[in-house]
């Protein structure tokens, strides 16, 4: 396969054209190099280039200005509109920065096709008076200054141009309409030829430019497409071509048409297309297709990326064989890892809180960048505020704590968390000093230097521009401008343009050509973009003066996915199916098109990819109990086995043994809001601290009345003491405070109303107690440990009480006549529980009747609820804890422990 610019130079040189006395002009800078190389290639001889150009390059240097980025033209824009508008109605940059951008690139579509300002303004200014939302007789202030904006637009426009042409510095549409206003002198002063090569859509300014060329016979036009596309009447590609040879009047000639530049797009081709759902899938899919690619094939072969967000998961799909790809679109920064980092710290300032709050100050200092240079301080800081649930703190008490650290840590966090007072000019150079910091500590990571130095770059960069003005003070403002510019700045990749699989986006394959073309995201809304349109400009006025509309961006990204097409020989057309989340999922209208409309030599086959699973019957995990694990069981019991261990070994043993044989806990986190372990504890001690000078003594109304007085009081002590005093004072921490306060008080009114009819007496409050057990056929010394939230004497009956925060019911406290799996069911949790406890008082009792039970505080109107055994009489239940219900516990228990240790049984895991 010959590629156009092959054909092109070849047949320049067979012409012995005088290349000194030529100018080239290419769409692109990388169409330029490609074309550089075909010449050397072709001239085997010492020769000097001719003039080669960039069609932006061209204009800039005929209209003898420098084309700027958006960025400073919006600067300038605002320093009219603070000159035009009267200060009162004058909003600020950050708000006219949001709109104006949008405003200039439609200046930049007025000039680039030569529009008269005054008269498209006034149109405008007309449309906007027609659809205003208002249509009352006296409009509002707001009506008024809204339309008075669009009148006064045409002397913002006129003022804006002037002093840009002042400054030689210009958007590219005022670029291309000075061009136009100079080229016949251009023309005139040059001897030399221009040739036009390998364009298609051409804005009003172009137009002339080639018109003028062409009929004083100062250079040539060479066009790229295809026979067959170029002389199909309904072929989106050739739209534009088929626009200039019926309205040009050099192509009025019959000796002057537009040429084809090959029939290679009805050759044979092997043509595959794939649904594959998801960028990642379509990342995978297309590694796949790079990894069946002969080595030879290499330097034929480009991969499109049409959607460029592609780009990092293709950089990890590519397979490590394949040691030569040439990156061309270069990495967004927004997409690197310290783009997130720096975000975090500009939205801390960008919100400026007086104090910090705990999730910015981890993620930030959580970050992998931030980590990576301070592992040790990073972890430190973090444990400080999870042991001590810190959910703010002031920047005072912030430094002090960890002004003992490594000087360098403690610079980075004055750098990231010194309040900047709204000075984004501090915050600047703070993130300035950051990148210098970070650069220190990646020495040994090139990819990360080179993150930090492109960050360090950045900054710079708009430090360079807050100080050519006076707009950018706020670190709101300075917020909105570091956004604009991070996402027009990419991380470009060094390495052979020429060698390797080429890696591009759509556009900069224009006038390139390869044999095997893999083209990602040729979904609708990508490739083609759609109707969505970035403008102020309604439909109709654009067709009222001929500026292009989604239509004609339709056609343009037609030519350029066909015009790829036409020299190929392989290729695989990707493209997602996965509907879920905001993605687009329908193919694009040109796969249909080549569906459709097929080529009698094209081989056109579609597959339908989807992820490779296999499904797996996930076995439950079994741990066998080596000699070990035996002796840690044997220490846990001689220390102590508490209900809860047992409970939890009921429920699955896989779960006792991550907790009480290997030590595993839950890892500690932050916790913005009351959990219901920490709310539980608060209502215990609560209660524990009202009681506990009580001990021992007859409890009276009085105590109890005296309880009601002081629990609220009591239980912000106890807020304060296990979570956050203030953190109680706002938001569902505040709902967790109010209803603690209302259960405690329910409870100790119905506390109050039991001791109008009982004598109740206090035996203990929150005592632990341990006591031996002997287990048949173990030699080993066992005991029992257990907390009692509560024992008291209730009319001579002997009460073990446990407080539950939780909702219970009375039937989860019953057993069967038989207890019936008893061990085995965790449904039976409750009733264990509390007959640990039994066991653990019983000697206390001395003979008295004995109940052990729980108060629910979510299920207070049912009292107290007791442990219960039915009787297999008519299912009636028996509430006293009799000595033969603590035989049959104690052999159950026995039991449950000699399973727990026999070395024959593994600890196997239950399904939950």
């Amino acid at each position: 396969m010959k590629s156009f610019l092959e054909e092109y130079v070849a047949d320049s040189l067979a012409r012995s054209i005088n290349l000194q006395e030529q100018i080239f002009i290419l769409p692109s800078r990388r169409a330029v190099n490609f074309f550089k190389k075909e010449l050397v290639k072709q001239n085997p001889n010492h020769f000097f280039l001719p003039s080669l150009y960039s069609i932006e390059d061209f204009i800039a240097e005929i209209a003898d200005v420098q084309i700027i980025e958006t960025l400073p033209v919006v600067l300038e824009f605002y320093s009219v509109y603070t000159e035009v508008f009267p200060k009162d109605k004058q909003e600020s940059f950050e708000t006219v920065y949001n709109w104006s951008q949008t405003l200039i690139q439609d200046f930049n579509e007025i000039d680039r096709h030569l529009i008269d300002a005054e008269d498209f303004f006034g149109n405008l200014a007309n449309v906007k008076e027609i659809d205003h939302w208002s249509k009352a007789e006296n409009p509002t202030s707001m009506v008024k200054n809204y339309l008075e904006f669009w009148k006064i637009l045409p002397k913002l426009y006129t003022l804006l141009t002037q002093n840009l042409i002042e400054k030689k510095q210009v958007y590219q549409g005022l670029a291309y309409k000075l061009a136009v206003q100079n080229f016949d002198q251009y023309l005139n002063e040059n001897n030399k030829q221009l040739n036009f090569v390998g364009f298609n859509a051409l804005n009003q300014s172009e137009q002339i430019l080639f018109q003028k060329t062409l009929a004083e016979e100062k250079g040539s036009v060479i066009w790229d497409l295809d026979a067959s596309l170029l002389t199909d009447k309904h072929h989106p590609a050739s739209t534009f071509l088929r626009y200039y040879q019926k309205e040009w009047k050099f192509y009025q000639h019959k000796e002057n048409t537009i040429q084809p530049s090959t029939d290679l797009f009805s050759a044979s081709k092997q043509i595959h297309t794939y649904a594959v759902p998801k960028k990642i899938g379509q990342a995978k899919m297309l590694g796949q297709i790079l990894a069946e690619l002969p080595k030879e094939e290499y330097s034929k072969t480009a991969v499109v990326l049409a959607d460029e967000a592609l780009l990092q998961p293709v950089l990890n799909a590519i397979p490590e064989h394949i040691s030569q790809v040439n990156i061309t679109m270069g990495l967004a920064l927004k997409y690197t890892p310290l783009a997130s980092f720096f975000e975090s710290i500009l939205q801390l300032h960008f919100h400026n809180q007086p104090d910090l709050f705990y999730k910015d100050v981890l993620q930030i200092c959580g970050h992998p960048s931030f980590k990576m240079a301070f592992p040790k301080e990073s972890k430190q800081l973090k444990n400080y505020f999870v042991e001590n649930n810190i959910l703010n703190i002031s920047r005072t008490d912030f430094f002090q704590k960890f002004k003992t650290t490594d000087v360098a840590f403690q610079k980075a966090l004055q750098l990231i968390f010194k309040a900047t007072e709204n000075n984004s000019n501090q915050l600047l150079q703070n993130c300035i000093d950051l990148c210098l910091l970070l650069k220190h500590y990646n020495q040994e990571n090139a990819l990360q230097l080179q993150y930090v130095f492109s960050f360090h770059k950045l900054f710079l960069q708009l430090k360079n521009l807050t100080q050519s003005t006076d707009y950018i003070q706020t670190n709101k403002a300075f917020f909105h401008v570091y956004k604009d510019i991070l996402a027009h700045q990419t991380l470009d990749f060094q390495g052979s343009p020429f060698e390797g699989i080429q890696l591009m986006g759509m556009l900069e394959t224009r006038v390139l050509d390869f044999e095997n073309i893999i083209i990602a995201s040729v979904n609708e809304g990508v490739l083609p973009s759609g109707k969505s349109e970035n403008s102020y400009i309604p439909f109709d006025l654009k067709i009222a003066f001929n500026l292009p509309t989604y239509k004609d961006k339709d056609a343009i990204y037609a030519y350029h996915f066909f015009r790829l097409l036409q020299r190929a020989k392989n290729i695989h057309l990707l493209y997602n199916n996965d509907a879920s989340g905001m993605e687009k999922a329908e193919q694009s209208r040109f796969l249909r098109h080549l569906e459709v409309f097929p080529q009698a030599k094209h081989q056109y086959q579609h597959h339908v990819v989807s992820a490779s699973t296999k499904a797996s019957l996930q076995s439950l995990q079994e741990i066998p109990k080596t000699p070990a694990i035996i002796e840690k069981l044997k220490a846990l019991l001689a220390n102590g086995i508490s209900p809860s261990a047992l409970t939890t070994y009921i429920r699955n043993p896989l779960d006792f043994y991550k907790r009480y044989v290997l030590k595993i806990n839950e890892t500690e986190e932050i916790e913005e809001e009351v959990s219901y372990r920490v709310y539980g504890n608060i209502l215990h001690d609560t209660l524990q601290s009202l009681y506990e000078p009580y001990k021992g003594k007859q409890l009276t109304k009085a105590n109890v009345e005296d309880f009601l007085a002081n629990y609220e009081t009591e239980l912000h002590h106890q807020f304060s003491k296990h979570y956050n005093a203030e953190a109680i004072k706002k938001g569902k921490n505040l709902i967790a405070f109010e209803i603690a306060k209302q259960q405690c008080e329910r409870f100790l009114k119905q506390e109050l109303k039991s001791i109008e009819h009982h004598q109740l007496q206090i035996i203990s409050i929150e005592e632990t107690r341990k006591i031996p057990l002997k287990v048949k056929n173990l030699d080993f010394p066992i005991f029992l440990k257990g907390k009692a939230d509560r024992v008291d004497l209730l009319d001579g009956t002997f009460r073990i009480i446990d407080y539950k925060t939780g909702k219970v019911q009375q039937n989860e406290l019953v057993v069967e006549n038989e207890w019936d799996n008893f061990t085995e069911d965790y449904k039976y949790s409750k009733a264990f529980q509390v007959l640990f406890y039994g066991l653990l008082f019983k000697n206390e009792a001395k003979h008295k009747p004995m109940e052990s039970g729980i108060f629910s505080f979510k299920n207070l109107n049912e009292g107290f609820l007791k442990f219960g055994k039915k009787t297999g009489k008519g299912h009636q239940k028996e509430h006293e804890i009799s000595d033969e219900i603590m035989h049959d516990f104690e052999m159950h228990l026995s039991e449950l422990i000699q399973e727990i240790v026999n070395p024959e049984i593994p600890f196997t895991e239950k399904e939950v």
